[in-house]
């Protein structure tokens, strides 16, 4: 298995790879262009802190992934050993050491989104969500990581010519059958 690096992906290709990102690129979009100016409310949240933890929050990931033969990602056994958040943190805080205009507290902020954005120790955070940041980045996660989960078992229905069922279970979560769910079904069997 050959180690993947951020000098093998162009972003698109990071995106098709791992749909899981896609949403992140255009939620921090969203936050940037929106949150202050419309949202006025909402002021109480660090856009910076938000937007840096959504793009830095898998970055352990190149630590303990690699690609297979097929240049699909695999997990290593360090992911299970250490696993990707630490060395996401170890990465950031190795890297933001003095280098960059930011304050220590900003940095901690951050790390703290890394640690926690797995939302509850037992789906593998070091730390419970204990910001708003960190809330908000765990949840954009876990809607995030559903959606590919929901697209390949959609897929996986597709192919094996099965009947569409009003329920579906994907994963442990359970979601009813939506018209645009059977229209991508549909759509996928037409190819």
């Amino acid at each position: 298995m050959k180690m993947g690096t951020s000098r093998d992906l162009e972003l698109g290709e990071e995106a098709e790879m791992n749909p899981h990102n896609m949403p992140f690129s255009v939620t921090g979009g969203w936050i940037r262009r929106n949150s202050s100016q419309r949202y006025p409310d909402y002021d109480f949240v660090d856009r910076d802190v938000l937007i840096s933890g959504a793009i830095l929050h898998d970055m352990g990931k190149v630590k303990s992934y690699g690609l297979n033969e097929f240049n699909m990602a695999q997990m290593l056994p360090t992911e299970r050993s250490v696993g990707h958040l630490f060395y996401g943190m170890q990465l950031v805080g190795l890297a933001s050491a003095g280098k960059f205009k930011v304050s220590q507290e900003f940095v901690d902020e951050v790390l703290h989104c890394i640690a926690s954005h797995h939302g509850e120790h037992q789906y593998g955070s070091i730390k419970p969500c204990l910001s708003i940041e960190s809330g908000i980045l765990s949840k954009m996660d876990y809607i995030s990581s559903r959606n590919g989960k929901v697209q390949s078992k959609l897929k996986s229905i597709a192919n094996s010519k099965q009947t569409m069922r009003d329920q579906l279970d994907i994963y442990g979560d359970k979601y009813f059958a939506s018209i645009a769910m059977k229209k991508y079904v549909e759509g996928e069997r037409a190819e």
